[in-house]
């Protein structure tokens, strides 16, 4: 299992939870997304694979983890966070305060892995498509693809 230096400067070992600097509660997982981790893409547990997070596919509703560090190779342990404030990677500009999701298969900016925002719907029933595949709502504004800080509540 590897360790992490956190921002405290004290390493960390096994599965968590441990805090982000912004609170973000974390734990690790084994990378088995075919690469190296990407931060901010958001990641659904494996079904193969016992502690293991693979990326999440557009419009796919089981995204529960957000990649806290990048570059971890594909099978080594990563740091994820699971709820409370996060960065994830948008495929476009976000807007505060809007729900921050998987992407649709409409978007037109649209990637695996990562997320894009949309307005809450405001009519009943609120259980459609779009709030099925939310993560959480974002915590700020952003004018470009990238990361963008998120209030993750799955």
């Amino acid at each position: 299992m590897s360790t992490k230096l956190d921002y405290s400067g004290t390493y960390l070992t096994g599965i968590g939870p441990y805090l982000n600097e912004k609170g973000g509660l974390m734990m690790q997982v084994i990378n088995k997304t075919g690469g190296a981790s990407v931060k901010g893409h958001i990641y659904n547990l494996s079904g193969a694979n016992d502690f293991a997070a693979i990326k999440t596919v557009v419009a796919y509703a089981g995204s529960v983890l957000v990649c806290w560090e990048a570059g971890v190779a594909d099978g080594d342990w990563m740091w994820c966070v699971y709820c409370g404030p996060a960065q994830v990677y948008l495929s476009a500009a976000g807007t505060r305060g809007q729900m921050v999701r998987a992407c649709l298969a409409a978007d037109g900016a649209k990637a695996d892995g990562t997320a894009n925002t949309s307005a809450w719907p405001t009519a009943s029933p609120q259980n459609t498509d779009s709030t099925g595949i939310a993560i959480g709502s974002a915590l700020e504004t952003t004018s470009a693809a990238g990361l963008c800080w998120t209030l993750v509540a799955k």
